[in-house]
Order: C-alpha cells, then structure tokens, then sequence
C-alpha cells in the first residue's frame, strides 16, 4: 500500500482553497470597513436573493444549523441590517426580513466579493470555472 499524500488529496485540496476564499472575502470586507463576517454576508445574500425568508430556510440554504443561523441573524439584528417579523401565515414562524441598512449593503458587499472572486480566479478560463464548479457539486451531491 502507498503513503498516502494528504497534499494531493480532494478533500484537502477543497478545504484548502475553500477557507482561502472564505479568508480573503473577509479581509476584503474589512479592509473596506465593513464589520461583516464571511458567514453574515452568506445570510444577508439569501435575503438580498429574496427577503422574508424563514431561519430554517435560511439554514438549509446556507448549510448551517440552526443555533449557528440563529446566532448570525441575531448579530445582523444588532447591527440593525435585519429584522424578524411574525408570519402571515403562521405567527409562530418568524419570517426575517432586511432594513434599509441591510439593503445599502448589496451593492458594495457584491462588488468586494466579486472582486475577490476575480482576483482567485485569474488565469482560469470560463470553461474551466464551469466544470470545476460542476464537478464540486457532484462531489457535494455524492455525499449529500
């Protein structure tokens, strides 16, 4: 049997690149001033995607459980970017909604993280993007 070359292996190599990104969007957001964490902007994308979603939406969405969503949405709460409000339906079911200021940071926040999208993916193709994409989900899917 073969050493086994953690360095080469999928599983490391995704981690790898995955907390590179997950970092530099960070850094980005900071060094721009804004106080957002990498985890908060996934949430406030889902709602910029379409506002009034349920936490557990939110959740299954941003593949996060349910206390670490909970604890994302309330310091968005604090910072008055978002806000929970009954549901029509249900008013057991809060459904959680964006403020002005929560809204104000869409475009900015998108621009940064575009742009550190951009500067990860120099020198790689469209096509290439496309099919390392597809084969990553894939790979999510398999063991999803």
């Amino acid at each position: 049997m073969q050493n086994y070359n953690l360095n080469d292996s999928i599983c490391f190599v995704i981690n790898l690149a995955g907390k590179n990104m997950v970092n530099s969007i960070a850094t980005s957001f900071k060094q721009a001033g804004y106080d957002i964490t990498y985890e908060q902007w996934t949430v406030l994308t889902q709602l910029w995607n379409q506002d009034g979603r349920t936490q557990n939406e939110i959740a299954s969405m941003t593949s996060r459980d349910q206390t670490c969503t909970s604890r994302l949405i309330d310091n968005l709460e604090k910072h008055n970017y978002l806000t929970r409000q009954p549901s029509a339906a249900d008013r057991r079911i809060k459904e959680i909604y964006l403020t002005a200021n929560g809204k104000e940071l869409q475009e900015k926040l998108s621009e940064i993280a575009q742009q550190t999208i951009d500067r990860a993916t120099v020198g790689i193709s469209p096509a290439e993007m496309a099919l390392c994409k597809d084969v990553l989900k894939r790979v999510a899917c398999n063991l999803g």
